[in-house]
Protein backbone atom coordinates (compact mmCIF):
# COMPACT_ATOMS: atom_id res chain seq x y z
CA UNK A 1 0.00 0.00 0.00
CA UNK A 2 2.85 2.39 0.79
CA UNK A 3 4.34 1.68 -2.65
CA UNK A 4 1.02 2.67 -4.20
CA UNK A 5 0.96 5.94 -2.24
CA UNK A 6 4.46 6.83 -3.48
CA UNK A 7 3.47 6.18 -7.11
CA UNK A 8 0.32 8.24 -6.75
CA UNK A 9 2.33 11.04 -5.19
CA UNK A 10 4.55 11.29 -8.25
CA UNK A 11 1.47 12.07 -10.33
CA UNK A 12 -0.16 14.41 -7.82
CA UNK A 13 2.93 16.57 -7.28
CA UNK A 14 2.68 17.79 -10.87
CA UNK A 15 -0.27 19.93 -9.84
CA UNK A 16 0.92 21.55 -6.64
CA UNK A 17 2.70 24.51 -8.24
CA UNK A 18 -0.49 26.10 -9.58
CA UNK A 19 -2.26 26.10 -6.23
CA UNK A 20 -3.35 29.29 -4.49
CA UNK A 21 -5.84 27.86 -1.99
CA UNK A 22 -5.49 28.46 1.74
CA UNK A 23 -3.99 25.79 3.97
CA UNK A 24 -6.32 23.29 5.58
CA UNK A 25 -6.23 22.44 9.28
CA UNK A 26 -5.71 19.16 11.11
CA UNK A 27 -6.53 18.66 14.77
CA UNK A 28 -6.38 15.89 17.35
CA UNK A 29 -8.41 15.48 20.50
CA UNK A 30 -8.67 13.00 23.34
CA UNK A 31 -10.92 12.66 26.40
CA UNK A 32 -7.92 11.05 28.13
CA UNK A 33 -5.60 14.06 27.86
CA UNK A 34 -5.02 15.84 31.17
CA UNK A 35 -6.39 13.47 33.83
CA UNK A 36 -3.90 11.15 35.50
CA UNK A 37 -3.63 7.73 33.86
CA UNK A 38 -2.11 4.46 34.97
CA UNK A 39 -0.22 1.68 33.23
CA UNK A 40 -2.85 -0.59 31.73
CA UNK A 41 -5.23 2.24 30.82
CA UNK A 42 -6.13 3.01 27.22
CA UNK A 43 -5.89 6.34 25.40
CA UNK A 44 -8.17 7.27 22.49
CA UNK A 45 -7.18 9.97 20.00
CA UNK A 46 -9.49 11.35 17.30
CA UNK A 47 -7.87 13.09 14.31
CA UNK A 48 -9.99 15.47 12.23
CA UNK A 49 -9.69 17.48 9.00
CA UNK A 50 -11.09 20.91 8.18
CA UNK A 51 -10.52 21.86 4.53
CA UNK A 52 -10.65 25.58 5.41
CA UNK A 53 -11.99 26.14 1.88
CA UNK A 54 -9.38 23.92 0.18
CA UNK A 55 -10.50 21.65 -2.66
CA UNK A 56 -8.67 19.40 -5.12
CA UNK A 57 -7.00 17.19 -2.50
CA UNK A 58 -5.56 14.11 -4.20
CA UNK A 59 -3.37 12.72 -1.42
CA UNK A 60 -3.47 13.28 2.31
CA UNK A 61 -1.16 11.53 4.76
CA UNK A 62 -0.92 12.78 8.34
CA UNK A 63 0.65 11.01 11.29
CA UNK A 64 0.27 10.86 15.04
CA UNK A 65 3.64 10.43 16.73
CA UNK A 66 4.01 9.10 20.26
CA UNK A 67 6.72 7.86 22.61
CA UNK A 68 6.48 4.10 22.04
CA UNK A 69 8.09 3.45 25.42
CA UNK A 70 4.90 4.65 27.05
CA UNK A 71 2.10 4.38 24.46
CA UNK A 72 1.59 1.23 22.37
CA UNK A 73 -0.60 1.43 19.25
CA UNK A 74 -3.63 -0.87 19.12
CA UNK A 75 -4.52 -1.17 15.46
CA UNK A 76 -7.06 -3.87 16.26
CA UNK A 77 -9.12 -1.29 18.18
CA UNK A 78 -8.55 1.65 15.82
CA UNK A 79 -10.38 2.73 12.67
CA UNK A 80 -10.22 5.16 9.74
CA UNK A 81 -13.21 6.92 8.21
CA UNK A 82 -14.05 5.09 4.98
CA UNK A 83 -14.82 8.17 2.86
CA UNK A 84 -14.71 11.97 3.16
CA UNK A 85 -15.92 14.94 1.06
CA UNK A 86 -18.27 12.90 -1.10
CA UNK A 87 -20.86 14.74 -3.18
CA UNK A 88 -23.41 12.83 -5.22
CA UNK A 89 -23.58 13.27 -8.97
CA UNK A 90 -24.52 11.27 -12.05
CA UNK A 91 -21.46 9.09 -11.60
CA UNK A 92 -20.78 10.11 -8.02
CA UNK A 93 -18.33 12.88 -7.25
CA UNK A 94 -14.67 12.29 -6.36
CA UNK A 95 -13.91 11.91 -2.67
CA UNK A 96 -11.16 10.88 -0.26
CA UNK A 97 -10.99 7.24 0.72
CA UNK A 98 -8.83 5.61 3.39
CA UNK A 99 -5.84 3.73 1.97
CA UNK A 100 -5.72 1.54 5.08
CA UNK A 101 -8.39 0.79 7.67
CA UNK A 102 -7.34 0.67 10.43
CA UNK A 103 -4.44 3.14 10.02
CA UNK A 104 -1.03 1.48 10.11
CA UNK A 105 2.28 2.04 11.82
CA UNK A 106 4.80 3.31 9.30
CA UNK A 107 7.14 0.56 8.17
CA UNK A 108 9.98 -0.12 10.63
CA UNK A 109 8.56 2.23 13.30
CA UNK A 110 6.62 1.63 16.49
CA UNK A 111 5.69 5.24 17.22
CA UNK A 112 4.36 6.77 13.95
CA UNK A 113 0.78 5.99 12.95
CA UNK A 114 0.03 7.21 9.42
CA UNK A 115 -3.50 8.05 8.31
CA UNK A 116 -3.44 7.84 4.50
CA UNK A 117 -6.20 8.99 2.15
CA UNK A 118 -6.35 9.10 -1.65
CA UNK A 119 -8.88 10.75 -3.97
CA UNK A 120 -10.99 8.54 -6.20
CA UNK A 121 -10.05 10.92 -9.03
CA UNK A 122 -6.32 11.68 -8.92
CA UNK A 123 -6.54 14.35 -11.63
CA UNK A 124 -9.42 16.40 -10.21
CA UNK A 125 -8.90 15.55 -6.55
CA UNK A 126 -11.79 16.02 -4.16
CA UNK A 127 -13.17 18.86 -6.27
CA UNK A 128 -15.17 20.35 -3.37
CA UNK A 129 -14.52 22.07 -0.05
CA UNK A 130 -17.22 20.15 1.81
CA UNK A 131 -19.11 16.92 1.37
CA UNK A 132 -20.60 13.89 3.06
CA UNK A 133 -18.64 11.26 4.98
CA UNK A 134 -19.10 7.93 6.67
CA UNK A 135 -19.69 9.73 9.97
CA UNK A 136 -21.79 12.51 8.37
CA UNK A 137 -23.84 10.80 5.64
CA UNK A 138 -26.64 13.39 5.54
CA UNK A 139 -24.96 16.70 6.41
CA UNK A 140 -22.33 18.46 4.29
CA UNK A 141 -19.19 19.16 6.33
CA UNK A 142 -15.73 20.57 5.46
CA UNK A 143 -13.89 17.33 6.16
CA UNK A 144 -14.57 15.72 9.50
CA UNK A 145 -13.15 12.77 11.38
CA UNK A 146 -10.18 11.05 9.74
CA UNK A 147 -9.52 8.33 12.29
CA UNK A 148 -9.89 7.11 15.84
CA UNK A 149 -6.64 5.72 17.25
CA UNK A 150 -6.31 3.66 20.42
CA UNK A 151 -3.15 3.20 22.49
CA UNK A 152 -2.32 1.14 25.57
CA UNK A 153 -0.45 2.90 28.39
CA UNK A 154 2.53 0.60 28.89
CA UNK A 155 5.08 2.69 30.79
CA UNK A 156 5.77 5.96 32.51
CA UNK A 157 8.11 8.77 31.46
CA UNK A 158 10.85 9.74 33.92
CA UNK A 159 10.75 12.95 35.95
CA UNK A 160 7.87 14.86 34.37
CA UNK A 161 5.18 12.19 34.37
CA UNK A 162 3.98 13.58 31.01
CA UNK A 163 4.03 11.93 27.60
CA UNK A 164 2.77 13.59 24.43
CA UNK A 165 1.16 12.70 21.11
CA UNK A 166 1.78 15.10 18.24
CA UNK A 167 0.38 15.56 14.74
CA UNK A 168 2.77 15.80 11.78
CA UNK A 169 2.62 16.30 8.03
CA UNK A 170 6.40 16.23 7.64
CA UNK A 171 7.33 12.75 8.90
CA UNK A 172 8.42 10.07 6.43
CA UNK A 173 5.51 9.12 4.19
CA UNK A 174 3.42 12.19 5.04
CA UNK A 175 2.11 14.34 2.20
CA UNK A 176 -0.64 16.75 1.20
CA UNK A 177 -0.97 17.04 -2.57
CA UNK A 178 -3.36 18.04 -5.31
CA UNK A 179 -4.24 20.72 -7.87
CA UNK A 180 -6.21 22.72 -5.28
CA UNK A 181 -3.86 22.49 -2.31
CA UNK A 182 -0.85 24.34 -0.99
CA UNK A 183 0.69 21.16 0.35
CA UNK A 184 0.57 22.56 3.88
CA UNK A 185 -1.79 22.54 6.85
CA UNK A 186 -2.06 24.11 10.26
CA UNK A 187 -1.77 21.56 13.07
CA UNK A 188 -3.51 21.48 16.42
CA UNK A 189 -1.45 21.49 19.65
CA UNK A 190 0.16 18.38 21.10
CA UNK A 191 -1.89 16.18 23.41
CA UNK A 192 -0.33 15.61 26.84
CA UNK A 193 -1.05 12.52 28.91
CA UNK A 194 -0.13 12.31 32.58
CA UNK A 195 1.00 9.02 34.05
CA UNK A 196 2.20 8.62 37.67
CA UNK A 197 5.93 8.16 37.88
CA UNK A 198 7.12 4.75 39.10
CA UNK A 199 8.76 6.32 42.13
CA UNK A 200 5.64 8.23 43.14
CA UNK A 201 3.40 5.22 42.60
CA UNK A 202 5.71 3.03 44.71
CA UNK A 203 5.88 5.63 47.47
CA UNK A 204 2.11 5.99 47.51
CA UNK A 205 1.64 2.22 47.78
CA UNK A 206 4.29 1.98 50.49
CA UNK A 207 2.61 4.80 52.41
CA UNK A 208 -0.77 3.07 52.26
CA UNK A 209 0.72 -0.22 53.41
CA UNK A 210 2.52 1.53 56.27
CA UNK A 211 -0.64 3.29 57.42
CA UNK A 212 -2.55 0.03 57.23
CA UNK A 213 0.08 -1.78 59.29
CA UNK A 214 0.13 0.96 61.95
CA UNK A 215 -3.65 0.87 62.24
CA UNK A 216 -3.58 -2.92 62.65
CA UNK A 217 -0.95 -2.70 65.39
CA UNK A 218 -2.88 0.05 67.12
CA UNK A 219 -6.05 -2.04 67.20
CA UNK A 220 -4.15 -5.04 68.56
CA UNK A 221 -2.59 -2.89 71.28
CA UNK A 222 -6.03 -1.77 72.41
Amino acid sequence: MRFLIVNLLATALLFIGASTASAMSLTSSSPDAGPELAVGDQVTITVSLDTEGTDGITLLSVSINVDAEFLEYRGDLSSATTYLLYQAGKAGGPYLTAAANPPELRFATDNQVNMDFTATDLLVGTGVVEGYSEVSPTVLVPGGQLAILVFDVIGTPPNSGITSASLSISQAGNVIAGPGTTGTASLGPDLDFQVPEPGIASLSLAALLTVGALRTRSRRAE
